[in-house]
């Protein structure tokens, strides 16, 4: 962090590449830099993983991770950190959701942190697990309502397979949501908003597979193949 900042503070550097837009926007903000010499190219995905599997596959994977086969399965998946990422904002959310509604859905989170700041009734703690593409596969809805994220992969691991997604316009990788997804970027830390979201999309089975196929189709432009070529323009220019 002290290299990086020495190097962003005096400008000693050629050309800089940024993960999404947030992070390229808040560091010209923060040390005053040439928008010219930054670059955005978004992280790969490994799409030989996270892909969307047939509907058979996913009957299963729902059955192998015990979820009850009548709800929407909505989780929030993270590496840890549940403040940071809007656990409590997800709460929130959940809780002002008509009962009608909320009793439709299994809430869920797969994550690192203090669970017992965060029990609720209605909230299921899933353990870790090395399969992330299969618990990918097996849930309907991806929910990341972070504060502040520099990018998410996590957000484009679950577009590549193939699900509906709501996040904040503070994840670097909501910056990926295209056409009808892009609605589904909702303002950081309002829980009314992210309610509204949670609301029609676990109410709408036909929104959740057109914005999942919309989600899958971009996330396949995000290869490692075609991340190459990305590069190499930046490279080649200096």
């Amino acid at each position: 962090a002290i290299t990086h900042g020495t190097l962003l503070e005096n400008q000693t550097f050629k050309k800089m590449i940024a993960n999404s837009e947030l992070m390229k926007k808040d560091t010209i903000k923060r040390f005053s830099l040439d928008e010219k010499k930054i670059e955005v190219i978004y992280p790969a995905l490994e799409t030989q993983i996270f892909y969307p599997k047939s509907l058979s596959e996913r009957a299963e994977l729902k059955k192998r991770f015990g979820f009850p086969e009548d709800k929407v399965i909505v989780s929030l998946v993270t590496s840890g950190n549940f403040e940071k990422r809007g656990l409590d904002i997800f709460i929130q959310a959940i809780e002002k959701l008509p009962d009608s509604i909320k009793n439709k859905a299994s809430f869920r989170v797969l994550g690192k942190d203090e669970n017992n700041l965060y029990a609720r009734p209605f909230l299921t703690f899933d353990p870790g697990l090395s399969d992330i593409e299969n618990y990918f596969n097996a849930i309907d809805l991806f929910v990341l309502p972070a504060r502040i994220e520099e990018f998410g992969r996590v957000v484009l691991e679950a577009m590549g397979c193939g699900l509906p997604v709501i996040t904040t316009d503070k994840v670097g990788a909501g910056e990926l949501l295209q056409e009808a997804s892009a609605r589904f970027v909702t303002p950081a830390g309002n829980a009314e908003v992210l309610t509204q979201a949670l609301a029609e999309l676990i109410q709408k089975p036909e929104l959740r597979s057109f914005l999942g196929e919309i989600n899958a189709r971009v996330a396949k432009g995000h290869s490692e193949e075609q991340l190459y070529p990305r590069f190499d323009r930046v490279f080649l220019d200096i």
